[in-house]
């Protein structure tokens, strides 16, 4: 027999998914230069959704107001922002949070998105996608 539908459960109920999904917030962040513990996440992150979500992490970085801080009087234009999410990611909410911060910090141009994942960028307010696999096809 064949099923016909997956049903899945982020908080816990079916299977303890929470706790994997904190240690991947965890390491995301982690590998991004921001040191992070799945308890660490579990205790910031866990039950947030939408803008509490992406401010907890804002503030959990809380590098990018004093970095276009600093790069604006030292006059230098920032005219956006640019994300590449991990290979094999939903990069779905990886642009939402750099569309987010664009639009906290007053920046117009969001440059994110490839040929894989680029319907999602646009959709995202992507205004600069990369599209070389598109255009020439996979690198040799």
């Amino acid at each position: 027999m064949r099923p016909r539908a997956i049903l899945f459960d982020f908080d816990g109920v079916l299977i303890e998914s929470e706790a994997a999904g904190n240690r991947q917030i965890a390491d995301w962040l982690s590998a991004n230069g921001h040191p992070t513990t799945a308890a660490d996440s579990m205790a910031n992150f866990m039950g947030l959704s939408g803008t509490a979500f992406t401010d907890a992490i804002e503030r959990w970085i809380g590098e990018l107001p004093a970095l276009l801080a600093e790069a604006r009087t030292a006059d230098l234009p920032v005219k956006g922002l640019m994300a590449v999410p991990p290979l094999g990611v939903d990069a779905a909410p990886y642009f939402a949070l750099l569309a987010k911060l664009a639009r906290d910090h007053g920046l117009a141009g969001l440059s994110m998105g490839m040929s894989d994942d680029l319907e999602t960028a646009v959709m995202l307010g992507a205004t600069h996608v990369r599209v070389g696999t598109a255009l020439f096809g996979a690198r040799a």
